[in-house]
């Protein structure tokens, strides 16, 4: 087991801690460390919260960030 997983483990058994959160299952390790360590965390009682599932992250594209003629700057040029 990582370092860094198990000080996440570690963590988790604190007082008052509810869950952990994560962009995404793949952060937890390749796909059969991952599902062992998702039933870790279930074990610890806490609650793991995904942004996105690896499903979604798969088949949604980036969305695009251009500056659309409504979008204001940040500073005005006077100021």
């Amino acid at each position: 087991m990582g370092a860094a997983f198990t000080g996440l483990l570690d963590v988790l058994d604190l007082p008052d801690v509810y869950g952990v959160v994560l962009p995404s299952a793949s952060h937890l390790g390749p796909k059969s460390i991952a599902a062992e360590r998702q039933r870790e965390i279930a074990r610890s009682g806490v609650r793991l919260m995904l942004v996105r599932d690896n499903a979604t992250a798969r088949r949604t594209p980036p969305r695009s960030r251009r500056r659309t003629s409504s979008s204001a700057p940040a500073l005005d040029a006077e100021t």
